[in-house]
């Protein structure tokens, strides 16, 4: 049973045990993965503008909106 599933051992890898109690906090938690989502949305809508942009310029590829 240890064998198929090894546990790290926490004297070995204090910081995980710090950063998950620190990520145990509900508000800071809250707070970080909405910042996070919203960047990553963010992040999607300028790397879309940036192909769409490519694509005028180059002619070559065709965009697919969906339908």
């Amino acid at each position: 049973m240890s064998e198929r599933a090894p546990q790290p051992n926490p004297e070995s890898m204090p910081k995980s045990i710090e950063t998950s109690q620190e990520y145990k906090r509900p508000a800071h938690n809250k707070t970080e993965r909405i910042q996070t989502n919203q960047e990553k949305q963010e992040t999607i809508s300028r790397a879309r503008n940036e192909v769409k942009k490519e694509a005028k310029n180059s002619g070559d590829i065709k965009l697919d909106h969906g339908g």
